[in-house]
C-alpha cells in the first residue's frame, strides 16, 4: 500500500461493497480509489484500497472501531 498524504487529488471514488449486521457488531467493507499528481515528480499516481471497518456495540453505543485495510 502506498501512503501519500501530499498528493494533489484530481479524482476520488468510494464504493460500499458489503455490510453485515450481527449481535453487537456491524461490519462495513468499502473500496476507495484516489488519483492525483505526485508533488515531487509530477507523475500521475493511482491508489486503490479495500478496507473493512468493524464497529463493536456495547449498551447500544459504538464502543470500539477496528479498521483493516490492504
Amino acid at each position: 500500500m502506498i501512503l501519500a498524504t501530499n498528493i494533489s487529488h484530481t479524482q476520488y471514488k468510494a464504493k460500499l461493497t458489503r455490510q453485515l449486521f450481527g449481535h453487537n457488531v456491524i461490519t462495513i467493507e468499502f473500496h476507495t480509489q484516489a488519483k492525483g499528481i505526485h508533488p515531487d515528480n509530477g507523475q500521475e499516481i493511482l491508489i486503490n484500497n479495500t478496507a473493512l471497518e468493524v464497529l463493536e456495540i456495547e449498551q447500544g453505543k459504538v464502543s470500539v472501531i477496528r479498521h483493516y485495510s490492504d
